[in-house]
């Protein structure tokens, strides 16, 4: 037993001896990608952003060629990436039987619509195996995540700041008023869906952190949580809800409860402040889940509530 151990562990000395890029070099390529990626906002300035952005891509992509391997451990989680990427593959190849068909009497899908479509879909999925190359260590890891949940830290106060000043014209136009309620302002991660979508697994890794102090939780938990009421998106309150199930696993009872109450006082003090807050709580959970929390703030038009559309 003991030999086998000691082989398993200079195969992994010596892969890690095998990269042939510096790891420090590495590190800053996949920092300057992942700010690249959550400063979209940037590419409203100047045509300089999609510069730099291809430059780290292809820097990337090199250092991709050259380390030439990928390790990554055999569980579930690779079977089943590889899986949906294979899917994926299989759906591109497919989608070439639309090509030429209308959608309109004056505009049809055509080959160049094709390549935008796929280069849309495969360029996030593809990106797993770019920042597996750069990641040298655990600590990489670590620190990645850090960044993303800073940015969107900043990307919540940003939509707060808002609430406040105005509109700030280079964080984009703001989302349509679809519901009743503050404005939905854009934020410095770029498109306003991007928040509503991605925001659950944030609060996950920000509530299970373990190098992440209490009171740092609070203050990143109540931007987030307001954040996904200011933005307006029936994908955060869902992700908030999944979110309060999941941890329900995950931490202790007494934590989770020291949560919620902490939260529901942080976001009783803003109610002070914007009045209308709650307006927003109730209008989103409303138009979300189907039953009213105030009269007259449930819309009638195209957005209809998931209780609607499959029960």
């Amino acid at each position: 037993i003991k030999t086998n151990t000691t082989k398993k562990l200079k195969s992994m000395e010596q892969q890690t001896r095998n990269f042939f890029v510096n790891k420090k070099f590495k590190f800053v390529i996949l920092f300057i990608l992942l700010s690249t990626l959550f400063l979209q906002f940037l590419k409203s300035l100047s045509n300089i952003y999609y510069v730099v952005l291809i430059i780290v891509m292809l820097t990337a992509l090199v250092v991709f060629i050259i380390e030439g391997k990928i390790y990554l451990k055999k569980n579930i989680t690779k079977f089943c990436y590889y899986a949906f990427y294979l899917f994926l593959i299989v759906s591109c190849i497919y989608s070439l039987n639309f090509i030429n068909i209308p959608l309109s009497e004056n505009n049809k899908f055509d080959f160049t619509s094709y390549l935008i479509a796929i280069s849309r879909m495969m360029i996030m999925p593809s990106l797993v195996f770019i920042f597996a190359t750069l990641f040298s260590s655990s600590n990489d890891f670590k620190k990645c995540i850090y960044v993303y949940i800073i940015f969107f830290a900043l990307g919540a106060l940003s939509m707060i700041i808002q609430q406040f000043v105005g509109q700030i014209e280079l964080l984009g136009a703001p989302g349509p008023a679809r519901y009743a309620g503050l404005i939905p302002y854009g934020s410095t991660l770029g498109n306003i869906t991007i928040y509503g979508t991605a925001i659950g697994i944030v609060i996950l890794m920000t509530v299970t952190s373990r190098d992440i102090s209490t009171f740092q939780k609070f203050i990143i938990l109540f931007l987030l949580v307001v954040g996904t009421f200011l933005n307006m998106q029936k994908a955060g309150v869902i992700n908030l809800f999944l979110c309060a199930v999941i941890l329900l696993y995950l931490i202790q009872f007494k934590k989770y409860i020291l949560i919620l109450f902490s939260l529901f006082a942080l976001i009783l003090s803003i109610m002070i402040i914007l009045p209308n807050f709650f307006l927003n709580i109730a209008s989103l959970i409303t138009n979300t889940f189907g039953f009213e929390i105030i009269e007259n703030t449930k819309s009638t038009g195209l957005y209809k509530p998931i209780s609607e559309r499959f029960i």
